[in-house]
């Protein structure tokens, strides 16, 4: 049995868990898939707004990197032409076709609505090729295979595709449109739009998906929490979760309702939402290692398990990161000091020779202003990537520095161009190379000068 003052029987008290636990871990199960269908939603709105097609069951390409207006995911990567394809595979499966690369690093990473990366399809796992794949929801059982190669198969009805492909600029961009122009996904049979609505939430175009969760109310969070549930499934691993999640009137084959549930458990669930903020907020702290300024998770980012904590926390810090076999980040944590970085100051982080960062593909290092998106500037310049025509030091060292304007004696190729705002820093590294996993690197302090 399970109650509100944690008080058990003797018989079960290691195994049972009070209401406001379970209501806590039901808010973290949860956040995750109500994350995705928000920002889900908060694109197709934006699509829809700008009139252009949001091209559902499509992949949309990015003709530029991006910049400080875009808003559809935090902390966006500067390296890459970015595609996007939300897929429904309720009514049939879809045909998704690359063509060779030509040696372009590309990578097109699949994740489930929970954000599992279930698969990633690009230069690490099929080379240059190209590849013809049928992608499959549950369920599907069927032996033609459409004149493809594979099969990927889908956890849930909904799947969200990103693809990253490097881009140097210039007419190097021309390029990569040229290869992502050959990209297709084509569906096997009728595919109608998606269901993009909700039937307990409504969204504003211009918040940020984390404030729209942020907003909901309990009743809000978890009846359309149990909706998208009934739409796009469990994972097959989440049965001790669903034992649970019963005891507080979740049952996973109808929609839960807040107003029936007894005043105990409306008042957990009233209670889960900012206890599980807590937790996140630890978690992002205890689930990573220290590495001078900066940090960089230890867990095994797009493949959770029943890590349901590493998941939520993950899908907040930035809702759909790459699995560590393809790019790591390092994310800034303060000065040498000690002191939080800010935009009004100037940095210098400096790279002795051999010591730049180590990645088979390509590394970068990105400044992030409020919000955790680009920040706007002058200059139109973002971060400093490795194959950027930066300057090195005679000696093969490399300095690179922000701040609000370009320091005396420092190439413009090397500045990172910051406003009075919140600073943080990430540094990627595309196919980290085995210095890197093996911990023989350690990333530059970022020493503030004057």
């Amino acid at each position: 049995m399970v109650n509100r003052s944690g008080t058990h029987g003797s018989s079960q008290e290691m195994n049972d868990f009070t209401i406001d636990d379970i209501a806590v871990e039901a808010y973290l199960y949860f956040y995750p898939l109500v994350l995705m269908d928000i920002t889900k939603r908060q694109l197709f709105l934006r699509t829809r707004i700008d009139r252009e097609d949001p091209a559902a069951n499509q992949l949309q390409h990015a003709r530029e990197t991006a910049n400080d207006k875009w808003r559809s995911v935090v902390r966006p990567n500067v390296d890459t032409l970015f595609s996007n394809a939300w897929v429904d595979l309720s009514h049939g499966p879809l045909v998704f076709t690359l063509p060779p690369s030509a040696g372009r690093y590309h990578m097109f990473q699949m994740m489930d609505m929970w954000t599992d990366t279930y698969a990633v399809v690009g230069s690490r796992t099929i080379g240059d090729r190209g590849v013809k794949a049928l992608l499959v929801g549950p369920g599907w059982n069927s032996s033609d295979r459409a004149g493809t190669e594979t099969v990927i198969e889908c956890p849930t009805t909904s799947t969200w595709i990103v693809g990253r492909t490097y881009t140097f600029g210039g007419d190097d961009n021309l390029e990569a449109i040229a290869f992502l122009d050959g990209t297709s996904l084509v569906a096997v049979g009728g595919s109608p739009f998606p269901q993009t609505g909700s039937r307990f939430v409504e969204l504003s175009p211009g918040s940020d998906p984390i404030a729209q969760v942020d907003a909901l109310t309990p009743a809000q969070f978890f009846e359309y929490a149990s909706e998208l549930l009934l739409r796009e499934g469990a994972h097959g691993s989440d049965g001790s979760v669903r034992l649970r999640l019963r005891q507080i009137g979740f049952e996973f084959h109808e929609q839960f309702v807040f107003s029936r549930q007894t005043p105990g458990v409306q008042s957990a669930l009233t209670d889960a939402a900012r206890k599980a903020r807590v937790q996140i907020g630890a978690s992002l702290t205890d689930s990573r290692n220290t590495l001078g300024c900066w940090t960089m998770s230890h867990g095994s980012i797009g493949y959770y398990g029943n890590d349901y904590l590493s998941r939520a926390a993950t899908a907040r810090w930035g809702i759909g990161a790459n699995p560590p076999e393809d790019a790591v980040y390092l994310t800034s944590t303060g000065d040498s000091s000690g002191a939080v970085t800010h935009g009004s100051q100037t940095y210098r982080m400096h790279f002795g020779p051999g010591e730049l960062p180590p990645a088979h593909a390509f590394w970068s290092i990105t400044a992030y202003g409020e919000g955790t998106f680009l920040i706007p500037n002058e200059p139109g310049r973002f971060g400093v990537r490795s194959k950027d025509p930066i300057t090195f030091n005679s000696d093969g060292s490399l300095d690179v520095f922000s701040g609000p304007s370009r320091p005396e004696g420092c190439p413009e190729s090397n500045w990172i161009p910051t406003v009075d705002s919140s600073l943080d820093f990430l540094i990627r590294l595309y196919s980290p190379a085995k210095k890197f996993i093996e911990g023989q690197w350690t990333p530059p302090v970022i020493e503030r000068v004057s």
